[in-house]
């Protein structure tokens, strides 16, 4: 019980999914600014009738600007410390249910491959995630996971496809 207690409550909690609520799940470099676009884009009252839920999952917890942001849309995004190549956190934001996953870039990064690689890895990591979560499913879940991706380069987006194994499109 005291390792538990010491444990920051951002690693403890679990994005809990509402059936008529679809959700979202963002990670990659999720910083202050980028998330602060985001959601105004996505919360904004013209997009749709339904509402839509936002899993932030980063490796840390939140820095207090964020803290500070997410109350703002408190009852809308859920904010998860947790590693996004890790099966155990992805299942705690509930990707397998999930609409879609956003994977921002930092833009200003110094080594922009990194970046990129970073990100192609997550993703990998999502898509095999959901494939290990889904496959048996009997259910209408869809055959593959929607990815969003921020990449830097390019080219990138070619070796993303071929670590797919697909053409580019």
């Amino acid at each position: 019980m005291r390792l538990i207690s010491m444990q920051s409550k951002y690693r403890r909690i679990e994005y809990k999914k509402s059936s008529d609520i679809e959700h979202v799940v963002i990670t990659g470099s999720v910083g202050i600014q980028a998330i602060k676009n985001f959601c105004v884009e996505l919360f904004h009252e013209d997009h749709s009738d339904s509402s839509t839920n936002a899993v932030l999952l980063q490796p840390h917890d939140p820095k207090p600007d964020l803290e500070i942001f997410k109350q703002k849309y408190d009852k809308l995004m859920i904010y998860l410390a947790g590693d996004p190549l890790a099966s155990e956190d992805l299942s705690r934001a509930k990707v397998q249910m999930a609409e879609a996953c956003i994977l921002l870039t930092n833009k200003n990064s110094p080594n922009s491959q990194e970046e990129d690689y970073r990100n192609i890895l997550i993703a990998l990591a999502i898509k095999k995630f959901y494939y290990d979560e889904t496959k048996d499913a009997k259910d209408e879940q869809p055959a593959n996971i929607r990815i969003c991706m921020q990449l830097i380069k390019p080219e990138s987006k070619d070796l993303y496809y071929k670590s797919l194994n697909l053409s580019a499109v």
